[in-house]
């Protein structure tokens, strides 16, 4: 299991960064992109449908690519 400082150390080294975690707070997007990452990982199955959409909506704000 990584932290956020295995992130943020991965995406200082210039490679795209994923953050695998499972998302289900609006807190862990920001916090992946202050960490560095590139991309986030959204479980369908866990997330109802609008927090799909949020989350989708902020990561783009924040020029993450929510997978």
């Amino acid at each position: 299991a990584g932290t956020l400082g295995d992130l943020a150390d991965v995406a200082a080294l210039g490679v795209p960064a994923l953050r695998k975690d499972f998302v289900v707070d609006a807190y862990q997007v920001w916090e992946s992109r202050a960490a560095g990452a590139d991309a986030i990982l959204l479980i369908a199955e866990v997330l109802a449908e609008g927090e799909i959409i949020d989350f989708q909506i902020l990561a783009t704000e924040l020029g993450l690519t929510a997978q």
